[in-house]
């Protein structure tokens, strides 16, 4: 039987951290469909036997209903599945705020959970004559347009993020992305570590 939330193979109960001025609980989706060299997040990519089972996630966060404000949906790339809109629901339903981080490639998807969404991270991997080279994905750039449109006229609260990596984002591509995001409300940089790199290269 198919379930009705994505596979979940990670879940934190508390975190100060990952949504800014909020406490939540995070949920880590399983995979994603780009394949960045420099990705640190391993467990959410590589085959897992071993998914949490997601009426427990539910459970635990239930449980810290008036600790936590919200939770974080990451991966991976939640919105590789259709079901993470149901994900988005549950949670809305239980009365906290949600965050979404995403890559910005499923834009139809994201247009659909956006209204129900109270805060969006997109990545920025690079500027966008590079996404192909980075990614392996054909035909992205387009989407990524797709989806920065999506988050700046319609998101209730956002930011952008870049990763500087080595080779991957350099000054120019700076320059870029900046163009990219024009009038938005934030971009934030964020320092390349090297630690647990999926390509040997980066690490």
């Amino acid at each position: 039987m198919k379930s009705k939330y994505p596979p979940i193979v990670g879940f934190k109960p508390i975190s100060v951290l990952d949504y800014p001025k909020h406490i939540s609980s995070i949920i880590y989706t399983f995979g994603c469909n780009f394949n960045c060299p420099y990705c640190h997040n391993k467990p959410c990519l590589v085959k897992i036997s071993d998914f949490f089972p997601e009426d427990i996630v539910i459970e635990k966060i239930k449980e810290r209903i008036g600790f936590i404000d919200g939770v974080v949906i990451t991966g991976g790339e939640p919105l590789v599945y259709e079901e993470t809109g149901n994900l988005i629901k549950c949670i809305k339903n239980l009365g906290l705020k949600v965050k979404l981080d995403t890559n910005g490639s499923f834009p139809d998807r994201l247009e659909k959970v956006i209204d129900y969404v109270d805060y969006v991270a997109m990545d920025i991997k690079t500027s966008l004559e590079k996404y192909k080279l980075l990614t392996g994905v054909e035909d992205i750039e387009d989407k990524i347009l797709k989806s920065i449109k999506i988050i700046m006229e319609k998101a209730k609260d956002y930011e952008f993020r870049t990763t500087v990596a080595p080779k991957i984002v350099e000054f120019e591509d700076i320059e870029k992305i900046g163009g990219l995001i024009k009038g938005s409300k934030t971009l934030y940089i964020q320092q390349f570590v090297n630690e647990n790199c999926i390509s040997e290269e980066f690490r």
